[in-house]
């Protein structure tokens, strides 16, 4: 039996359904999500990977904010939202409008919240500010794929070495 980590953070909602955690054991650190079959339907075999997986377009870059300009290997998350949507969250060039909410004398309550904070009676969203809403990239989300690929490759490898 594995002993079990330590988990720091876990991911429930009101019922209480356990979603994920991010645990440490010994000196590491584990991301865990949701994968047993019992919470799964639908299954089926993931087939044509080798086709989607030459859809993603691997990039160098740095980060604007990064004042060493080191160069990272990556991917840009609109280019793979075409190919693994449920890899990548938020929009295309998103963005999100920030304000103050004012009370009914004209009163600021609530400075810089974005544009879908709940308001109290009398309260009014006043729009200060557009900022942009940044993509998010769940590069866990891609290891099916390219399983999946390496898969269907040896396969490939195989039928011809026994050719």
């Amino acid at each position: 039996m594995q002993d079990r980590a330590s988990h720091w953070i876990s991911f429930v909602d009101a019922t209480p359904t356990h979603y994920g955690s991010i645990s440490v054991s010994g000196s590491g650190v584990s991301y865990g999500s949701n994968s047993d079959y019992r919470l799964k339907e639908n299954i089926v075999d993931l087939t044509d990977a080798t086709t989607r997986l030459k859809q993603l377009q691997p990039k160098r870059f740095s980060f604007i904010s990064d004042t060493t300009n080191t160069i990272q290997d990556g991917f840009l998350a609109h280019e793979v939202q075409a190919v693994v949507p449920e890899a990548v969250t938020g929009t295309h060039d998103g963005t999100v409008t920030a304000g103050n909410v004012v009370d009914a004398e004209g009163n600021v309550v609530k400075e810089n919240v974005r544009s879908d904070a709940e308001l109290a009676e009398g309260e009014t969203f006043v729009a200060v500010k557009t900022d942009p809403e940044y993509q998010q990239l769940d590069p866990a989300k891609l290891v099916p794929l390219l399983v999946a690929t390496i898969k269907e490759l040896e396969a490939r490898i195989t039928a011809l070495e026994n050719a």
